[in-house]
């Protein structure tokens, strides 16, 4: 039996893998493919757990006292005996895991997991996804901007490099980097990407495995708000998956899927930031392992210095940044999806509209205004 496992990165399509390979399971295991249901989620995060080190668990996986840790390591080995579970009875070619983590963990934690799955076979390959660093900050950007107010600094590294290099030494030749890329990506899309690097057609055709779902993308105007609400709400806090900031996201999805935002682009300056936090990266990528980023400029990389990088770790108004100074927005479309949220919300938490028998008749001045055309655009 071959194991294939999917480790990331996050903001490479994680998410739709994980949800497409899941309900795709049983067609994947008439083809040899076993991708296990380990519990409700999608991915495979918890097998993580009983081969991680203490402050590993606190620090990136919130188990953050002695008996959550204990915890997460107990429901880690029981996963770890369903798996197991799972492959005797279904006994497959090939078994995929996925969890976007495992491209980050300490060397000594990724030895236990390669000792864990050499139990079931010692034919282990690892495939990533990597994103140009650039499309990464911005989407990274989004996903800290839904729970919390503040922008994500742009000198923070992926450190890609060091990460694929430890493959490579732990395990040489059986790391496969990818570039996430529509341009690249087998089919555009990275489902099917991945599911033709597993499922090789006969006809030389895309395996037909096309994402189930996809984290919405926000606008340039959606980022401004949901950095204006939660900076009112949370103040200083980020809080991951609230139920306050669940319904903001909800109800600007929703506007959006009916009107047109603007598409954020980053201004110059934050892509040139990220350009050259990321230069010694994209190079070694690119000469150790042939990844290449398609819109990446390798010239100007090239000549990124020591000096450079220093007056960039000097900048600390990088480490305070606003919306507006990372990508450009519209005032007049920040105000109207301000409005339309905030009466999504309010309708929604009203309940159904009362029927027109039972409806009270409305004040002169309120019927007044209602009577009037709401302004162009609005």
């Amino acid at each position: 039996m071959k194991i294939i496992v999917h480790c990331g990165t996050n903001k490479t399509g994680s998410t739709a893998i994980q949800d497409t390979f899941a309900a795709k399971a049983a067609d994947l295991r008439a083809r040899g493919v076993l991708y296990p249901a380990l519990d409700s989620y999608t991915h495979h995060t918890r097998l993580l757990f009983a081969c991680l080190a203490d402050d590993e668990m606190w620090g990136s996986f919130g188990r953050n006292d002695d008996d959550k840790r204990a915890a997460g390591v107990r429901q880690s080995l029981d996963q770890w005996d369903i798996l197991r579970q799972f492959v005797d009875d279904s006994m497959p070619d090939t078994l995929v895991l996925s969890s976007e983590f495992v491209f980050g963990l300490r060397d000594g934690s990724l030895k236990r997991l390669r000792d864990r799955l050499a139990e079931f076979s010692e034919d282990i390959d690892w495939i990533v996804y990597l994103r140009d660093p650039r499309g990464h900050y911005l989407s990274s950007a989004q996903q800290v901007l839904k729970f919390g107010a503040f922008v994500k600094d742009p000198r923070v590294s992926q450190l890609y490099a060091s990460k694929y290099d430890k493959f490579e030494t732990l395990f040489p030749g059986r790391i496969a980097a990818r570039v996430f890329d529509r341009t690249t990506l087998t089919g555009g899309d990275v489902v099917t990407d991945l599911a033709s690097y597993l499922l090789p057609s006969d006809e030389g055709e895309p395996a037909p495995f096309r994402a189930l779902s996809a984290n919405e993308t926000l606008s340039a105007e959606a980022m401004a708000l949901l950095s204006e609400f939660n900076r009112e709400v949370w103040d200083t806090r980020r809080m991951p998956g609230n139920a306050i900031s669940k319904c903001v996201i909800q109800a600007i999805e929703d506007e959006e899927r009916h009107r047109r935002y603007t598409k954020p682009v980053l201004r110059p300056e934050i892509a040139e930031v990220v350009a050259r936090v990321h230069a010694a990266d994209v190079l070694a990528l690119r000469d150790r392992a042939g990844i290449i980023f398609p819109t990446f400029d390798y010239d100007v990389a090239a000549q990124v210095g020591d000096a450079d990088l220093a007056d960039l770790a000097a900048a600390d108004r990088y480490a305070t940044l606003s919306v507006g100074e990372i990508v450009d927005y519209d005032p007049d479309l920040l105000a109207r999806l301000r409005l339309r949220s905030m009466q999504a919300m309010a309708k929604r938490l009203s309940g159904p509209k009362p029927t027109t028998e039972s409806a009270p008749p409305l004040p002169a001045a309120a019927a007044s205004a209602s009577a009037q055309p709401s302004a162009p655009g609005a």
